[in-house]
């Protein structure tokens, strides 16, 4: 999910000429959550949707099967009307049973079965229609039939706008799948695509590329093809397999792009899930010959924090996984045994703990330098300390700081630090339906009262202001820290008799549990 930034939207503007309009040189977005015209109608709470694209890519991975029959046959009907009885009346009903029209399953593939073999919809009436609303609705679900039968339907002359349309993330897949229909060189059109976007839109297109990669394919997929603002491991593996990703860190003079390809994918690897989209380490043949093989690599490039952390976390995957999982994927334990051995070798570097404080002094608080710092058992809590004391509106240090503490047992100090540093009165301005609200006062709250749930007893002033946060996050997590408490505190109870009067039923409803001494799940 994402916030949305609010932009300017001109009178009547259509979806393809917000999109046009917001193209930067490069013909990329910079963000995908530029205002569509329809936004309002599509977001969960105030203020909160779905990232552009997410359903389609999250529907994608999880696939459900639904009665498409009756979509098409419906959508197909109104398309006949507008062929051969066209009215104003017609093509109100067509985009009617356009945004009507399902997007699970295989509803798309049997449309445009069903068009293609239909002489009918050859009529310049409907491919004009299309066009029509393909240039000029401001409505996403019908902008995105219109793609769909375009691709099916259109000619040359439609390229352009499918270009435009398939910056924004919420039609990338769409659009892809119709240009790779019209266009002489599908394949290259992915590739210029995919540099393009970033999101849900990118990982459509790398599997698309993955079918059938060709040399440049492999060659950007090792290269820049993992790296996404959803999640790596989506991709990682497809990657690693298909285009051959031990061979390629065989190979003797390794290119940058590649070392830092292969630490998105080793990256990837360690943050998938057995069992779940994209797959996990357990899926990489010969795993432990592939580690040696990348840190061969990084011996012969400049050091960095990433690459050791990326070290680190597959040695305490190796450490700790189920070998005779690995083995049963082409691993030997000698190989398993042997990239430890890499890893540790990578790791002893005395350099490793001076680079991290230098980057820490230097402002640069990364989740790199800090996951590496537990790794090698380097203290950097008072480094971290020091930066707050001078930049105490840093909320990525604030969520390093409290980390450490935590990691120390030291949450009382965290708290202490944080009471001293900030206006933590800031948070209490009162509810409202908003689920998350911006700022470091807000961040910092968060994740204490996140921490304080595990902490029965403690923390109540950080608890008594975010129960009187205009965040539905913020009074939702003190709420359910309160609950395991095993005796509220005495000023407690007015706050939270407010809260019966949430404008949230979810939290009214959580309130009175707390209220008669209930337990709230986490």
């Amino acid at each position: 999910m994402s916030v949305l930034r609010r932009l300017p939207r001109r009178p009547n503007e259509s979806i393809l000429d917000v999109i046009q309009r917001n193209l930067d040189p490069r013909q990329r977005l910079g963000s995908d959550s530029v205002d569509l015209p329809d936004e309002e109608s599509h977001e969960l709470r105030p203020g909160i949707r779905f990232a552009a694209g997410a359903q389609e890519g999250i529907l994608g991975f999880h696939h459900s099967e639904s009665g498409a029959v009756q979509g098409v046959e419906r959508l197909h009907r109104a398309l006949v009307e507008v062929a051969t009885r066209p009215s104003r009346g017609s093509s109100r009903e067509l985009r009617r049973r356009m945004r009507e029209f399902p997007r699970e399953g295989d509803a798309l593939d049997a449309l445009v079965s069903r068009v293609a073999t239909d002489a009918v919809m050859r009529h310049a009436r409907v491919t004009d229609e299309l066009r029509t609303v393909l240039r000029t609705s401001a409505r996403r679900e019908e902008v995105k039939l219109a793609i769909v039968l375009i691709g099916a339907l259109g000619d040359e002359s439609d390229v352009p706008a499918l270009r435009v349309l398939a910056r924004h993330e919420e039609f990338t897949s769409y659009a892809a799948v119709a240009l790779g229909n019209l266009v002489d060189d599908p394949t290259h059109e992915w590739l210029v695509l995919a540099e393009a976007v970033d999101g849900w839109g990118k990982i459509e297109l790398v599997h698309r590329l993955l079918e059938d990669p060709t040399p440049e394919v492999r060659a950007y997929c090792l290269r820049r093809g993992c790296e996404n603002r959803i999640l790596y491991s989506y991709l990682a593996l497809p990657i690693a397999l298909k285009c051959d990703l031990a061979g390629a860190l065989a190979e003797g003079d390794l290119d940058e792009g590649l070392v830092e390809g292969a630490t998105d994918i080793f990256l990837g690897l360690i943050g998938g899930t057995d069992g779940e989209p994209g797959g996990s380490i357990y899926d990489l043949p010969r795993v432990g010959h592939c580690l040696q093989l990348y840190v061969t690599a990084l011996e012969r490039s400049p050091k960095t924090l990433r690459h050791a952390r990326t070290v680190a976390d597959m040695r305490r995957i190796l450490v700790d996984a189920n070998v005779d999982r690995l083995i049963e994927n082409g691993s030997t334990a000698e190989e398993l045994a042997d990239a430890v051995r890499a890893c540790d070798g990578v790791l002893s570097d005395p350099s490793w703990p001076q680079l991290i404080r230098d980057q820490l002094e230097q402002g640069e608080v990364s989740w790199e330098a800090l996951d590496l710092a537990r790794s090698l058992d380097v203290n950097v809590r008072e480094l971290v300390e020091e930066r707050l004391t001078w930049f105490p509106e840093d909320s990525s240090c604030w969520h390093a700081f409290i980390t450490v503490c935590v990691e120390d047992g030291r949450l009382a100090y965290a708290i202490e630090r944080a009471e001293a540093l900030l206006d933590l009165d800031r948070v209490a301005t009162g509810a409202t339906l908003r689920l998350v609200v911006p700022g470091v006062e807000h961040s910092v709250v968060d994740r204490l009262a996140t921490e304080l749930q595990k902490h029965p007893g403690e923390g109540w002033p950080i608890l008594r202001r975010a129960l009187q946060s205009p965040a539905i996050r913020e009074r939702g997590l003190a709420l359910r820290a309160l609950s395991q408490w095993s005796e509220l505190p005495p000023d407690s109870r007015a706050a939270i008799e407010v809260m019966t009067h949430d404008p949230d039923e979810g939290l009214r409803a959580d309130s009175a549990k707390v209220l008669r001494g209930e337990q709230l799940e986490g």
